[in-house]
């Protein structure tokens, strides 16, 4: 999956201090589920956008990333979620001045070699505003 958040709101000059990425499982397709056989589900993160435009394509899932394995979703509450904490390493990775963050998510262990499709099905939001996925950024603007 690729999730992509505006950071266009956030001052240029901020100062990340913390955050996270949540996002909302809504099943698996497959005879198995994936976190059962496929590792652990990580993100990559790319300042700006994957590719070569902001639309989602093909390239997204090959291009490089600003920083790869930015850390591991573990689940969250109820209700199928999972969440990622933002180390400090990836604090200043966030577009400041440009208008786009992304994150594309994957799996440790790409193939279990079992000859089968074996995915995930993560809300993208279309329908609903409640099982978006969701980045939260806490930051401060420093006094000049």
């Amino acid at each position: 999956s690729i999730i992509s958040f505006s950071t266009k709101s956030l001052p240029a000059n901020s100062v990340v201090v913390g955050g996270s990425l949540k996002v909302r499982k809504l099943g698996s397709v497959g005879p198995v589920d994936p976190f059962t056989t496929h590792g652990n589900l990580i993100a990559d993160m790319k300042t700006g956008y994957f590719g070569t435009t902001q639309a989602l394509e093909d390239m997204d899932f090959h291009a490089a990333a600003t920083m790869n394995n930015i850390g591991q979703f573990n689940p969250f509450g109820a209700n199928d979620w999972y969440r990622l904490i933002f180390t400090s390493d990836v604090f200043n990775l966030f577009d400041l001045v440009g208008d786009r963050t992304q994150f594309r998510l994957r799996f440790t262990i790409q193939d279990n070699n079992d000859g089968v499709a074996n995915y995930l099905r993560f809300s993208g939001g279309v329908n609903t505003t409640t099982n978006n996925p969701a980045v939260t950024i806490w930051f401060y603007v420093p006094h000049p």
